[in-house]
């Protein structure tokens, strides 16, 4: 589940790197 899409770019940041290293898929 791309999560960091769904995600606004404010959340990238910060959310962008925990979703990136456990439910970037």
């Amino acid at each position: 589940m791309s999560v960091t899409t769904m995600t606004p770019l404010r959340f990238t940041g910060v959310w962008g790197r925990e979703t990136t290293t456990g439910l970037s898929d």
